[in-house]
Formats: C-alpha cells, structure tokens, sequence
C-alpha cells in the first residue's frame, strides 16, 4: 500500500503542480530490489524549492518505512523525474 501510494502522490503533484500532460511509470526487479522510475513532461516544479511540502513529506516518510531511497530530479521547464529503489526483502514481508 505504501508503494501505491508513493506513485499516487507522485502523479498528483505532477498533474496538480506541474502541468503534466503525460507520465511515465516504469518498474523493474532485481535479486535485490524493486526500481520505480517516473518521469513527467511538466514544467519541472519544486526545482527551485527544497521539496518540503506536504505531499513531499507524505512521500519521504512512506519511501523510510519501506527502507528504500528516494531521488527527485526536477528541471525547468523539463519535467520532474523520480527514482524509488525498494530493498526486495522489504516486499518479501
């Protein structure tokens, strides 16, 4: 549920702040982990912010619960791309 949530937040913020008209999810499995990577086409919102909003917050604390890291990459006028790596064992639970 943790994980449905992230992407949910993730497209939230990315239609309500950015403007994206499209989104891009991918998910990938290794022997050790679980990759999401989601790119949007908006107008890069939060790059000039240190991303402390609530949405941000509610993704950070979901992203610590499941042991896993979290990266933000957003780029005017260029979209926002996202990396979640899950540990696999976290999942196996």
């Amino acid at each position: 549920i943790h994980v449905y949530r992230v992407i949910r937040e993730i497209m939230t913020n990315s239609i309500k702040h950015s403007g994206a008209s499209e989104i891009w999810i991918n998910c990938r499995q290794d022997a050790k982990k679980i990759r999401i990577d989601i790119r949007d086409n908006g107008t890069g919102f939060g790059y000039e912010l240190p991303g402390k909003g609530s949405g941000m917050q509610n993704i950070q604390m979901r992203v610590e619960l499941l042991g896993a890291s979290f990266d933000r990459d957003p780029r005017k006028d260029k979209g926002t791309g996202y990396l979640i790596r899950i540990p696999l064992a976290v999942m196996l639970q």
